[in-house]
């Protein structure tokens, strides 16, 4: 059965991302264990009264902290890791079909994803703004020249808006061959919601997700990832 749309589960991960704009540009930073956290906000009509409150409600927040931090630990040390440290959010939608899509690529010709389908392919949904994107694009150049003549298919999703002009020069630049597709909100929200960039799905010949890899990952973590698919 085909699904038209992914929900990811709320894991911990680490890894270096881009998250949603801030603005025209997004705020990077390097994501360590992130878990839903509990948290306290004290408030009041005065402030006489919220200080005279204050003795009491100490005791209350240390507690909450102190099991939120607990159930933080847990799921921080028993959640799987990817190779490069990354938790594998793509663990809540194994076996998942990955979502269709119709999309333009730099030269204005459309691109299905049905027409990858017998073909091991990853799909890196990215940006020219976003530095860890840029920085593993080089390791995606060597990993797509090794595996292209068995059939791997790589392609790029930019999530650029305002920085599309900047898409051709982009790819002189960084030496890519593999295709690069212009992304839209339909997409991102047919692959998850894809909030975090880079983004990369690894989709087996069957057209099933088989791992979805949330922030940098390494040359030799992607190709061995991809070996997988072939």
């Amino acid at each position: 059965m085909v699904h038209s749309a992914i929900v990811f589960l709320p894991v911990p991960f680490s890894g270096t991302a881009c998250g949603p704009p801030s603005g025209r540009r997004p705020l990077c930073r390097i994501r360590r264990r992130a878990v839903p956290f509990p948290f306290i906000i004290l408030s009041g009509n005065d402030r006489k009264e919220s200080r005279m409150k204050k003795s009491s409600v100490l005791p209350a927040a240390v507690l909450v902290i102190a099991l939120a931090g607990a159930v933080a630990y847990y799921l921080g040390s028993s959640a799987p890791r990817s190779p490069s440290g990354s938790s594998p959010a793509g663990r809540t939608v194994a076996g998942v079909q990955a979502p269709e899509f119709s999309l333009v690529d730099i030269s204005g010709n459309r691109v299905s994803f049905s027409r990858f389908l017998g073909r091991p392919t990853v799909i890196n949904f990215f940006a020219t703004w976003c530095p860890p994107c840029r920085e593993e694009i080089p390791g995606f150049v060597e990993v797509h020249r090794k595996y292209r003549d068995q059939g791997f298919e790589l392609v790029g999703i930019s999530l650029d808006t305002d920085t599309r002009g900047n898409l051709p020069g982009f790819i002189t630049s960084h030496r890519i061959e593999y295709r690069i597709l212009f992304g839209d909100l339909t997409t991102t929200r047919a692959y998850g919601g894809v909030t975090s960039i880079p983004t990369t799905f690894f989709i087996g010949k069957d057209g099933t997700i088989r791992y979805v890899h949330v922030g940098y990952i390494d040359q030799e973590a992607f190709d061995r990832e991809v070996r997988k698919l072939l």
